[in-house]
């Protein structure tokens, strides 16, 4: 439609356009803001600006939990912390740490040409590729709010740096010393944990689990009865159930070295689990430490929802507070709350730059955004010495009914920062099982596979003083169930215990086992070849497999060693006859030949 005589087009901006050149409008009215405080340089931005700034300074900004005037205070004070302007600008673009190079240069609150500084660092804004650099450069630090530009007097664009608060105490705050060591008693004696509990526990999980038989249970789907059993089986016992995130936490060790996947089908073993009992605890203990510091997630609090991490370094943090540990006296205790503290304001970037923390914890309205993101780190750090600081036996807890919960560093902890020697593997003791008239045993001597081949026939008692299994009916068929025969444990007794199993024991044991009411099953083939003079060489080549080969009439009868399945007989006989150039055929029924009746005889 044609507009009438002396009426003017009217044109409809997208909102997004329109908002782009109504602030461009604004800047252009508000002059030279070089001299502008920072807080009034805030109140210029949107809401989506301070929402984007807050996240590259690693301020907590969840929408619709921060209004945003508790951003801009924050922003206002982390902008004073050096540490927290230098973490921002290692997100930079290189053409942005250049420009920002340059910006620094002069003086705060000064003014540098745009079109100088774009000259300099050979950004020229007349060419396309370059002048896209130069406002992508200028985007990030604007975001980052480190640079900011302004329109000077004459109309050229040029750009500043504002006038922070800086902190000048921050640096001291890094370098504080270790809190104070609590002056009270002594925590009366603790129960003496294996030095190797953690790898001890895990072998519990696992035989608990189920690890390394066809079927192996999902600890997601224990009941809670389940999990209160198992949890009085462990080192690391917790009051009435298991310690928050404990059986997550092997699980996730178990699962990083394929301890759980299903047997192998040809085996019928684990080979990962097999090579894992066959190691020492020592060896185990170090392989799940550096599992354990080297992981990308915050393994040892998968079951708690109290704190929050996300977009955390966790390797460099775990290690941060491992090194921090040696300027601890070994010989004193420290309140656990103070220990965290310390430790999370030594650790302040340990994170990194991207991390952010929501805790459950309730925060004093009245503190100012820094102290509160410390706050909810001294969460974090506490949650991990509880876990895996205090699993791995690099910290001990104890509480002091006068004082609370108290910590302090040990031996093993000193010596895993390098900080020590390790203390020596412990002494073989002979013989390493002691056997009772009532079947109880006794591990004098405890490796992980004496741990995994007692766990499989006999029930654990007890722990501590030293650890006790006792042999059941109930356990016995549960060992003869899975494969065991009643002469392979009572060889084990008697090899590890040094000494011949009484008569009254192995009677009982042999008692036990016939009510079992056992039948051994094996498969066989039955191989036919159509040729007679084919059978002397086909026999020579299903024994070079390794198979038992017996003469059965026109055939010969093919089994394997124990415990291989059917399935792999026969691909193993059937592999043999092909590689024979043989053409290996299941025997099936035999189907008549119909004729079609359009063309029968006589028809």
């Amino acid at each position: 439609e044609s507009l009438g005589i002396g009426e003017l087009p009217r044109l409809f901006l997208p909102r997004e356009l329109g908002q782009l050149f109504a602030r461009i409008q604004d800047e252009l009215e508000a002059g030279d803001i070089s001299s502008t405080t920072p807080a009034a340089l805030l109140e210029l931005l949107d809401d989506t600006d301070i929402q984007r700034a807050a996240e590259l300074w690693g301020l907590e900004s969840m929408p619709g939990l921060r209004t945003r005037r508790e951003l801009t205070e924050g922003l206002l004070e982390l902008s004073g912390y050096p540490d927290r302007r230098a973490a921002v600008e290692r997100k930079l673009g290189w053409d942005a740490k250049r420009i920002l190079e340059k910006v620094t240069e002069i003086p705060a609150g000064q003014t540098t040409l745009l079109a100088d500084l774009a000259d300099t660092v050979e950004l020229d804004p007349t060419q396309p590729r370059t002048a896209e650099r130069l406002r992508n450069a200028l985007t990030e630090l604007e975001e980052a709010l480190l640079v900011w530009h302004t329109t000077l007097p004459d109309g050229n664009r040029a750009l500043f740096q504002p006038i922070w608060r800086t902190v000048a105490d921050e640096p001291a705050r890094d370098r504080q010393g270790p809190p104070a060591p609590v002056d009270a008693p002594s925590p009366g004696d603790q129960a003496a944990r294996h030095r190797f509990a953690l790898a001890w526990d895990l072998l519990t999980v696992l035989r608990w689990l189920g690890a390394g038989t066809p079927v192996v249970a999902q600890l997601s789907q224990a009941s809670n009865r389940s999990r209160n059993r198992i949890n009085q089986h462990l080192w690391h016992e917790g009051v009435d159930q298991p310690q928050p995130g404990y059986l997550e936490f092997l699980a996730a060790l178990a699962e990083h070295g394929n301890l759980l996947d299903p047997p192998d089908v040809e085996t019928r073993a684990n080979p990962a689990l097999r090579a894992w009992r066959s190691r020492s605890f020592l060896d185990q203990t170090a392989h799940l430490r550096d599992i354990w510091l080297g992981s990308v997630a915050w393994v040892e609090a998968l079951a708690q929802e109290d704190v929050i991490v996300t977009g955390a370094h966790w390797p460099q943090f775990r290690r941060r507070l491992l090194v921090l540990l040696p300027e601890l006296d070994p010989q004193r205790w420290y309140r656990l709350d103070e220990l965290a503290r310390w430790l999370a304001a030594r650790s302040s970037d340990a994170l990194g730059d991207a991390v952010q923390i929501a805790t459950a914890r309730p925060v004093d309205a009245t503190l100012d955004r820094s102290i509160e993101r410390l706050s909810s780190l001294e969460h974090v750090v506490e949650r991990t010495l509880r876990s895996g600081f205090s699993w791995f036996g690099i910290i001990d807890i104890a509480h002091i009914p006068s004082v609370g919960e108290v910590a302090r560093v040990t031996n093993t902890g000193l010596a895993t920062v390098g900080a020590r020697e390790p203390d020596p593997p412990p002494a073989a003791i002979e013989p390493a099982i002691e056997i009772h008239p009532d079947l109880t045993v006794t591990l004098r001597d405890p490796t992980p596979v004496r741990i995994w081949a007692l766990t499989a026939f006999a029930d654990q008692m007890r722990l501590h003083p030293s650890a006790e299994y006792r042999i059941s009916n109930r356990s016995l068929k549960r060992a003869l169930a899975a494969g065991f025969r009643v002469d392979d444990v009572m060889t084990f007794l008697e090899r590890q215990g040094g000494l011949a199993l009484e008569q009254a024991a192995r009677a009982q044991l042999r008692s036990w086992a016939e009510t079992l009411g056992r039948v051994w099953l094996a498969p066989a083939l039955i191989v036919q070849p159509e040729q007679d003079e084919d059978i002397r060489a086909l026999r020579a080549t299903l024994e070079a497999l390794e198979l038992r080969v017996t003469p059965h009439g026109p055939a010969f009868v093919v089994e394997g060693s124990d415990g291989l399945s059917a399935e792999t007989l026969a691909s193993r006989v059937e592999r043999g006859l092909l590689d024979a150039g043989k053409t290996p055929q299941f025997r099936a029924s035999p189907e008549a030949l119909v004729a079609d009746e359009r063309s029968a005889p006589g028809s």
